[in-house]
């Protein structure tokens, strides 16, 4: 099976398109960290591993990135993962708003 690298910037409200982003603002993720895109790419049975990897726009900088399974287009791949991301992080913060309990 073909593999896709998820880097961070790729779904990272805060980055421009002419910067790396990919997906639209709408569906991006403010600051998304690689332990996010690793449990949401799990969560999709992407079978994910962390690995360090120098990004092309910024070659001499080694970042975490991700690497997993491609079973659909790269952008729609992304969009799943950033919704997974936001269901994350809304049942987080709901429950640290009713006192701790899921």
């Amino acid at each position: 099976m073909r593999k896709i690298i998820v880097w961070p910037v790729y779904i990272n409200l805060k980055t421009s398109r002419s910067k790396g982003r990919r997906v639209s603002r709408y569906l991006a993720i403010e600051d998304p960290s690689v332990e996010e895109i690793f449990r949401a790419a799990l969560d999709l049975n992407l079978f994910p591993e962390i690995v360090n990897k120098a990004y092309p726009k910024n070659w001499l900088e080694i970042r975490k990135a991700v690497i997993m399974n491609k079973k659909e287009s790269k952008l729609n791949t992304l969009k799943e993962i950033c919704l997974k991301i936001k269901q994350y992080r809304a049942l987080k913060h709901k429950s640290t708003r009713s006192g701790g309990t899921v």
